[in-house]
């Protein structure tokens, strides 16, 4: 899409969806890697302690999704921003400010 368009071609709702898009397949393979490495983490410490308690396990699935949802906005801010020339290391250390406040945000949150 980014060779055979151009953003004016394509409109505000085809920037739209590729910025959709790109914010899917990033969550999607946080997601993935995520979970792989606790299936890794579970299969080299098989004595490690488990949770029992169902409401904790469910409150940090739900604390592991929101940061991982989070973390698949970086790359948007960072096309966004190089998209308008503006990409420089002041942009990029105001973004992980930003991802650090929501993320920090987040486990006060939904913390017990």
């Amino acid at each position: 899409m980014f060779n055979l368009t151009s953003p004016i071609d394509s409109g505000v709702y085809g920037v739209l969806v590729v910025f959709g898009l790109i914010y899917i397949f990033t969550f999607a393979t946080l997601l993935i890697l995520l979970r792989l490495s606790e299936v890794v983490y579970r299969l080299m410490y098989p004595n490690a302690k488990k949770t029992i308690n169902k409401n904790v396990v469910e409150l940090t699935n739900l604390r592991k999704n929101l940061i991982v949802a989070t973390i698949s906005a970086i790359p948007i801010f960072v096309i966004s921003m190089n998209s308008i020339g503006r990409l420089s290391f002041m942009d990029l250390a105001l973004i992980a400010i930003i991802e650090t406040i929501a993320i920090f945000y987040i486990v006060r949150r939904t913390a017990r």
